[in-house]
């Protein structure tokens, strides 16, 4: 099982798009995955007051993340990084049990020309902390606007399709391989 992190609590978000797509391209290949998506956590589940242990609500995200063989982070950018909300939440979840030795994969999505090449490198530090196992390979999505659908429900750029596609299929090798 394969859990998609939308690292946007933006409703109908880019990432959320882009992370429907992922699932779409997995299912095609019989890999199971599902969709975290921030925008539907409960406001109280991220109260600070359960820093260092879990609210009811996180638990149910928690659990998928702990039963997941991989984690693929869609993040968008947000003033140079990756949003709070995420940080805030990878802080929520169990530290280092949820990440440790976990495989894990990112996708950038953003506005402008570069793809959100910055928080995803963010990111990596933060998961290379936790002791995951960091998927090489990596997909940007820059000026995203212009490489959906109008829906948003496909990619409409060949090239960048075809590099979602690869990494995805190497994704699951990495994932299986680790696995053994």
């Amino acid at each position: 099982m394969i859990t998609i992190i939308c690292g946007s609590n933006r409703l109908n978000s880019n990432s959320l798009k882009v992370a429907k797509i992922v699932q779409a391209k997995f299912k095609e290949h019989q890999v199971e995955s599902r969709i975290i998506d921030l925008a539907e956590i409960p406001q109280m589940a991220l109260d600070a007051k359960f820093y260092g242990k879990t609210s009811t609500d996180l638990k149910k995200y928690e659990d998928k993340l702990l039963t997941s063989d991989g984690v693929i982070t869609i993040t968008p950018e947000y003033n140079g990084s990756y949003p709070g909300i995420l940080k805030y939440f990878l802080d929520l979840i169990d530290f280092p049990t949820a990440f440790k030795h976990k495989p894990v994969a990112f996708i950038g999505v953003s506005a402008g020309q570069f793809g959100a090449l910055t928080p995803v490198a963010h990111l990596q530090t933060v998961f290379g902390y936790c002791e995951s196992h960091i998927f090489g390979q990596k997909v940007y999505f820059p000026r995203v606007h212009k490489l959906l659908s109008d829906d948003g429900s496909e990619i409409t750029d060949q090239f960048v399709s075809d590099l979602l596609q690869s990494m995805l299929i190497n994704f699951v090798s990495f994932v299986n391989k680790l696995k053994t």
